[in-house]
């Protein structure tokens, strides 16, 4: 399901980015929208920005992730979020706005998504816990009860976070790695159970 109004859609990303095209194939799938693909560089420098709904459509410079994010909240302006029909969403969550969920995900209750935050496929996200602003959670990651993650992280594929863990802005999780205790430290984790490894 594709949440939108009448504006035309500007993913702001790169065509050669396989976040940006897979945005793009989900969003032609059901707007009724005009949709096209501009930079981040682009979109800073539009006029005329509320003309236009965006969806954030990158992840490799979470620095210019993060400016672009800001901007789009600091202006209030109007953008897309997309929720695959088979995601299970409990009553009681909140999704911010510009989210994308993938096919098979779940948000059981009283999980906060925030702003700009992409979820791929078959994700679980916590109970009574919260995804920071901007962040992203690749494919079979998995987050276990009372956990918060801040804002702009990093959850690579089949990752996991176990319960009551607080993680802190700017963390990467490795891929196939946990988290099992609070995290205060931005930067790179790796491992089970994971250990920074650097910026």
């Amino acid at each position: 399901m594709i949440i939108e109004n009448h504006k035309p859609i500007r993913i702001i990303g790169y065509p050669e980015s396989s976040l940006t095209d897979g945005a793009l194939q989900w969003f032609l799938l059901e707007s009724k929208n005009p949709i096209e693909i501009i930079t981040p560089e682009t979109f800073l420098s539009l006029s005329n920005k509320d003309n236009y709904q965006y969806f954030v459509g990158f992840t490799l410079d979470m620095n210019l992730r993060k400016i672009v994010c800001e901007e789009i909240d600091n202006l209030n302006l109007d953008c897309v979020s997309y929720i695959h029909d088979s995601s299970v969403l409990f009553d009681t969550c909140k999704i911010g706005k510009g989210v994308f969920i993938g096919a098979f995900s779940v948000a059981v209750q009283h999980c906060e998504v925030e702003n700009h935050c992409w979820i791929e496929c078959y994700c679980l996200l916590p109970h009574h816990g919260k995804i920071g602003k901007g962040s992203i959670i690749h494919g079979g990651s998995l987050i276990a009860g009372r956990v918060t993650i801040g804002e702009y992280c990093t959850l690579n594929f089949k990752s996991s976070i176990i319960n009551n863990v607080t993680v802190t802005d700017r963390v990467t999780l490795g891929a196939f790695s946990n988290i099992t205790k609070d995290v205060t430290r931005p930067g790179r984790y790796v491992g089970s159970v994971a250990r920074y490894v650097g910026e």
